[in-house]
């Protein structure tokens, strides 16, 4: 038999593991023929003196003792994946249990999280399970060691990973090896992937900075396996065993410096619920050694594509607690909703020297971002799902007009009428391109009709952000709009 076995993760980019994390080891295989059922899949982690740290193992091919149906288990919904079916077969080590009779009873020892099949292999191995063995955060499967103990973590430091496969009477059939290293990431990043344009920019921009990012798959996390009608792979939402995958993804933010990308940080997001909760919670999102907060200066990757307004956005760190994107003129636009496409949207105004030179008797769209500033940590409570209840955060902003150029018979320091004077509008901003993405906590779209006789007319525009309890934010700017 002509056998081979191919670690694809850690990758090279993820071969630098944060400490207290599960390790997980995915590959492939490939053979002249299929491998016998009773094939030894195993998975050691070694140290610097080649010693062996963690095993795992399986000898059986496609294993199907797995718990798919497991309470604090998320997959697709049953009308998707009959009996899950197509889960079994694309395996998840993490579930994998001993006795079908005792499910629960014995799902819990680490050395059988291993599972492989013809073509390729998924395994977890090395971690804690709970913050009293130096875990973050307990990660709701309470794995032991063969004789019932608690695994710690594994200090800092280089290590080795080994796979292989092996015949029933002990003869090498493949094997493969990975150096990794255990250590602090000094830069890390908070970010959402969606959509693709914003994904490539966003991966882009970490690799030109350094930045570590969540790029190979978490322990815990399972990916998407069934495609979309266009090819994709299908994502309706986060899948797997969540409070173990939030364990592991937390690692990378409990040292170094956390840069936030703000952009569609969806209130029901890991980046939101667990990773910025999770800093709040520590009171590190004031503290620039620990937090910067980034975003794009026109809202988007690209906005107006293949229009003659055309643009490209920049990535920029926050140098105001409120930032105004830009200003579109729309006609057929829904309040805190953008369309990716450009629909609804007749042309978009970028703020120049002197501020916004727009037209008057048009339906406008204000658009723009908050920095997160830091709460209260005593209203950040973490849940046995390693989420957080979240009890105060921006909620509303307040529009003030104010004339420069008085209308006929106005005070020019009095405030005017709708749409001048105090107006407010709900924080929250949802976008579509096909079809509805995710919404975005942070972000605004808000709109307002101008009358055509404001036509040569200018007005401060004051934005102030105001948080659930009815409380003034830092979060506030002004900006010059002139009429024509």
């Amino acid at each position: 038999m002509n056998c081979q076995i191919k670690i694809k993760i850690p990758s090279d980019i993820g071969s630098v593991v944060c400490p207290n994390r599960w390790i997980l080891v995915s590959g492939e295989i490939k053979s002249d023929e299929e491998l016998p059922k009773d094939t030894l899949f195993e998975c050691g982690i070694y140290d610097q003196d080649g010693k062996l740290l963690r095993r795992t193992f399986s000898s059986i091919k496609s294993n199907t003792n797995i718990d798919v149906y497991r309470k604090d288990f998320t997959c697709y919904p049953e009308e998707l994946d009959p009996g899950r079916e197509k889960l079994l077969k694309e395996g998840f080590a993490e579930l994998i249990y001993e006795d079908p009779k005792d499910k629960e009873g014995s799902i819990h020892k680490a050395s059988i999280k291993a599972w492989y099949s013809d073509n390729s292999f998924r395994t977890i191995i090395g971690g804690p399970t709970d913050t009293a063995h130096g875990a973050i955060f307990n990660d709701g499967l309470k794995l032991v060691s063969d004789d019932g103990e608690a695994l710690s973590s594994l200090p800092l430091g280089s290590y080795k990973i080994v796979v292989s496969l092996k015949s029933n009477d002990g003869k090498l059939l493949a094997e493969d090896s990975k150096d990794i290293k255990i250590g602090i990431k000094n830069d890390a990043v908070i970010c959402r992937f969606n959509p693709i344009e914003h994904r490539r920019a966003i991966e882009a921009w970490a690799e030109k900075m350094g930045f570590g990012m969540v790029n190979d798959p978490v322990a815990g996390y399972q990916d998407p396996y069934i495609k979309a009608k266009d090819g994709s792979m299908l994502w309706l939402y986060h899948m797997g065993l969540l409070t173990m995958y939030r364990a592991n993804d937390i690692c990378l933010y409990t040292d170094g410096k956390v840069h936030m990308f703000v952009y569609m940080m969806d209130e029901t997001s890991t980046s939101y619920r667990t990773e910025l909760a999770f800093l709040e919670s520590r009171n590190e999102v004031g503290n620039p050694d620990r937090f910067k907060a980034w975003r794009y200066d026109i809202g988007e990757a690209i906005v107006g594509e293949g229009t003659e307004f055309e643009r490209h956005g920049k990535i920029v760190p926050f140098d105001e607690s409120l930032h105004i994107y830009r200003i579109d003129a729309v006609d057929d636009a829904k309040e805190n909703s953008y369309n990716l496409k450009g629909i609804g949207v007749k042309k978009s105004f970028y703020a120049e020297m002197q501020g916004f030179r727009l037209p008057a008797g048009e339906k406008i769209a204000i658009t723009g971002v908050l920095r997160p500033y830091q709460l209260e940590p005593s209203d950040f409570k973490l849940k046995d799902n390693n989420e957080y209840d979240i009890a105060n955060y921006p909620e509303k902003l307040v529009y003030t007009f104010r004339s420069i150029k008085p209308l006929d018979g106005q005070n020019p320091s009095g405030s005017i009428s709708e749409p001048g004077g105090s107006v407010e509008r709900k924080l929250g901003m949802l976008r579509y391109k096909d079809g509805p993405l995710e919404g975005s906590v942070f972000e605004f779209y808000n709109i307002f009709e101008i009358p055509k006789d404001y036509s040569g007319k200018s007005f401060e525009i004051q934005i102030e952000a105001f948080d659930k309890k009815g409380c003034k934010t830092p979060c506030k700017n002004s900006i010059i709009a002139e009429f024509y």
